[in-house]
């Protein structure tokens, strides 16, 4: 193993390098904690009804940016439907049963990306339960 030399100082703030460092108090802390302070939690919703599936993200410096995934692939944003607000909370307007799946939160700043367990959002109505019963017979 090679031997590294520190050509810097400690202080009470961290280290102080060299001129040729690369760390200095200056610099910010770069981190997100690994787990969200409020995880996403399943629901059930009846059709034409409106959702929030509610994200928490974890902790970070710089803050964390936030966005969803339906069935592990990212929101298209061309789905009007269901929007985030801005506090980065999942909003579905009303409920399709399309919109039936497991979402995700995701956060993620320089320092990590962290993906939450899914939630899954269930959507029924008196058609589910028709097409159920119609099946069954």
């Amino acid at each position: 193993m090679k031997k590294v030399a520190y050509r810097g100082k400690l202080s009470r703030y961290g280290s102080e390098s060299s001129a040729r460092g690369k760390f200095s108090p200056e610099q910010p802390t770069r981190n997100l904690k690994k787990t969200f302070e409020s995880p996403p939690y399943s629901m059930s919703v009846e059709v034409d009804r409106q959702a929030e599936i509610r994200c928490h993200p974890p902790v970070g410096m710089p803050l964390p940016r936030v966005y969803w995934l339906r069935n592990g692939v990212p929101l298209e944003p061309s789905d009007t439907n269901i929007i985030m607000s801005s506090e980065g909370h999942l909003l579905v307007n009303q409920a399709r049963l399309q919109d039936t799946a497991n979402y995700s939160c995701v956060a993620e700043n320089i320092a990590a990306r962290r993906v939450s367990d899914p939630a899954a959002l269930t959507v029924y109505g008196f058609m589910v339960n028709y097409i159920t019963y119609a099946l069954m017979k």
